[in-house]
């Protein structure tokens, strides 16, 4: 629903939600309401957003940690680089899957950054899939970014699937 204000001659739309501060507009990060028992949130600037992993991607071989490339926005979202960045300030959930071309026999591993620093490693694994998700303070402007990993001499089962099974999202908790 769009709202609107009288700037004395005509209405104009509100393009963004403020307050004055009396001395200064200041941006409105969230509103809330008490229900008598506990505070539901009216209007928060924390929004969900996600990238998927576009083109399949071959890991390079000697078990070393490969940043995952080519990620394609979701809606409402922006990729920088190869690094999604937060919209909002928060505890959030951050969701991540990842897709291999192949099952294959190797130790595959997967790890989330925040800013450059590892704040999530999944462990090594064999499954050709898998989901996970985990609880992160964000503020706006984050970047996360995924890296790769994978200890097999064959270049079929270092290959990252594109597509909907490999994921990165933040989800306002």
């Amino acid at each position: 629903m769009s709202a609107y204000i009288w700037n004395g001659s005509a209405w104009k739309k509100v393009l963004r939600k403020t307050m004055w501060t009396g001395s200064a507009w200041k941006d409105i990060k969230s509103s809330h309401r008490w229900t008598g028992s506990a505070w539901e949130t009216i209007y928060s600037s924390f929004s969900a957003v996600g990238m998927t992993k576009n083109g399949d991607q071959q890991l390079s071989s000697g078990s070393t940690w490969t940043p995952i490339t080519a990620w394609t926005p979701d809606s409402n979202s922006t990729v920088t680089g190869n690094a999604l960045q937060v919209k909002g300030s928060g505890t959030a959930t951050i969701e991540v899957g990842s897709a291999w071309t192949v099952l294959g026999t190797a130790n595959k591993d997967w790890r989330v950054l925040k800013n450059g620093t590892v704040v999530w490693t999944k462990g090594s694994t064999t499954g050709q899939t898998f989901t996970h998700s985990f609880p992160l303070t964000v503020v706006d402007g984050d970047l996360l970014t995924v890296e790769g990993w994978n200890n097999s001499g064959v270049a079929a089962n270092r290959t990252i699937a594109s597509g909907s099974g490999t994921y990165l999202r933040v989800i306002p908790a």
